[in-house]
């Protein structure tokens, strides 16, 4: 039987614009993606890669890009509201 793989510490920036980042201590990579790519946070949080980080860096950085990218949107659907007439 393999042993299980511990992670110390992770970043999770999956809900950063909400929640803000979310670090964890004592991660277990999940056993059933074998590719390491899955954490296990609690009992019933997963986690794919790419929604958490080994590296504050690289998870500050993905949050960041998160909140442009969301502004950006933000700001289309106001220019789209501002340029809406109603008529009858």
């Amino acid at each position: 039987m393999k042993e299980d793989k511990i992670i110390k510490k992770v970043y999770v920036v999956k809900y950063a614009l909400t929640q803000g980042i979310q670090i964890f201590e004592n991660v277990e990579v999940c056993t059933a993606v074998s590719d390491g790519t899955m954490i296990q946070v609690e009992k019933n949080y997963f986690f794919y890669k790419g929604d958490w980080y080994t590296d504050p860096n690289n998870a500050i950085r993905e949050a960041e890009n998160m909140r442009f990218k969301k502004i950006n949107s933000l700001k289309k659907k106001i220019i789209k509201l501002e340029k809406m007439e109603f008529k009858i």
